[in-house]
């Protein structure tokens, strides 16, 4: 079955801020966090709106959407394991490192911490641009990091094979 209208939408914007993503290497990772986090936000609503169901404003959907595909028999493959356990192993990893992300969003109470905006909110005193985000060396350089971006690339170019 074909995507509905705003899954669509979604999906097409959600690649195009993974483009821009993988296009900034070599800037200031607070810029990258900001696309990556944006296009993780948007590839969760692509799911949520499966029913015409108006998945709302919140950046708080890409840890939700893992968790409601963790009863999938097939949900670990999704993350290149062939052996359920061994995904087992780095699925609270990879959910934690989901739920850091989506959190980067400016409005997610992070004590201000995002990639966007000087912070804290009200007396900025740390820049986005000089702050070594944890989320980027977990995405970079861990198993879980590395399993997390393969199905998220995976997702943004072949949506229709796992979710037809």
């Amino acid at each position: 079955m074909p995507l509905n209208v705003p899954q669509q939408l979604m999906i097409n914007q959600a690649r195009s801020d993974y483009e821009i993503f993988i296009h900034l290497r070599g800037v200031d990772v607070c810029h990258r966090l900001h696309y990556l986090q944006m296009s993780t936000e948007k590839l969760a609503k692509v799911y949520f709106w499966r029913n015409m169901s108006f998945p709302g404003f919140s950046h708080h959907t890409f840890e939700p959407f893992l968790r409601s595909l963790e009863a999938r028999p097939d949900f670990h493959q999704m993350f290149g394991y062939r052996d359920r356990r061994r995904f087992d192993l780095q699925k609270e990893p990879i959910f934690d490192l989901a739920t850091r992300l989506q959190n980067l969003a400016p409005a997610s109470g992070n004590d201000g911490r995002n990639p966007e905006y000087p912070w804290p909110p009200k007396h900025p005193s740390i820049s986005p641009l000089s702050f070594k985000y944890p989320e980027w060396q977990d995405w970079s350089e861990t198993t879980p990091g590395r399993r997390l971006k393969g199905f998220v690339e995976n997702l943004l170019t072949h949506y229709l094979v796992y979710f037809p």
